[in-house]
């Protein structure tokens, strides 16, 4: 069945300093939505779309499954080749960018067993006539929703330089990648019960990864475990005999002690 590019209905509560909400249909299946923005009835310059939408959250059945602010998007967005415009962020439930037509196609978001699919923005109180509008790319042929990519975001402290050790990632989900917006980080290391699995310089990951071709942003440390862009390429959370993992640690060798956020996109059920 081909898809469909359609308007959607209207946000509501939009304006400076607000929440705006959009309600989504529950009776097709989404691959991609693009959220248009304007200020004083002009597309807003990819520094507005930045300094202006400070948060965005994905909810299904009001429960979150992606948060993530403009800036951070366009960031995550620009390593898988996706080049931002002007008045428009693009948020991608299939991803366009994997190396097989199944795989391309695997990861939208079907609404047949959900009642509620919801998009909130927080809008910066120093926005200047904000309007906000989006389009879907969906298909009629609806299905239940299966594994999607959540976005899991959280903060790392880092009080002095040397190895920080973040270990409160989540174990229940698979892994694609996680996106560190710090460029204060020289070597990292990935270790699963002990077991070192990524052990680089940030420098030798990003030639690695652009080799595979991947572009990693400049302010995006990346770990990637799918560099080869196969769905099929995540890191498990079990081992070989099915087992679960007891610990998934990340060390990172900090050349400043500036505490930085993370996104984690892992493949699982819906929360």
């Amino acid at each position: 069945m081909p898809r469909s590019i359609i308007k959607t209905n209207s946000f509501n509560a939009v304006g400076a300093g607000q929440t705006a909400t959009l309600d989504l249909p529950t009776s097709q299946k989404y691959y991609m939505l693009q959220i248009n923005y304007s200020r004083s009835g002009t597309p807003a310059t990819i520094a507005e779309l930045k300094s202006d939408l400070k948060q965005i959250r994905i909810k299904v059945d009001g429960k979150v499954q992606r948060v993530f602010s403009a800036t951070e998007l366009i960031t995550i967005n620009s390593g898988v080749g996706i080049v931002a415009k002007a008045g428009r962020l693009q948020i991608f439930f299939a991803e366009p960018w994997r190396r097989t037509m199944q795989g391309e196609d695997a990861l939208a978001w079907g609404t047949a067993d959900i009642s509620t699919f919801q998009v909130e923005i927080d809008i910066d109180g120093a926005a200047v006539s904000p309007a906000l509008s989006a389009d879907v790319n969906v298909t009629r042929q609806n299905t239940p929703m299966g594994p999607i990519v959540k976005w899991r975001r959280q903060n790392v402290p880092v009080t002095a330089t040397g190895i920080t050790n973040t270990t409160t990632l989540d174990k229940t989900n698979a892994y694609y990648k996680i996106h560190a917006f710090s460029t204060d980080i020289d070597n990292i290391a990935v270790l699963i019960d002990q077991e070192r699995i990524v052990e680089s310089s940030v420098a030798g990951l990003n030639d690695y990864y652009e080799a595979n071709g991947l572009i990693p942003d400049a302010n995006d440390t990346l770990i990637a475990f799918d560099p080869t862009m196969r769905i099929g390429d995540s890191l498990a959370m079990r081992d070989e005999a099915g087992k679960p993992v007891s610990e998934f640690r990340i060390e990172w060798d900090m050349a400043a002690a500036n505490s930085f956020n993370i996104i984690s996109e892992i493949l699982g059920a819906r929360d």
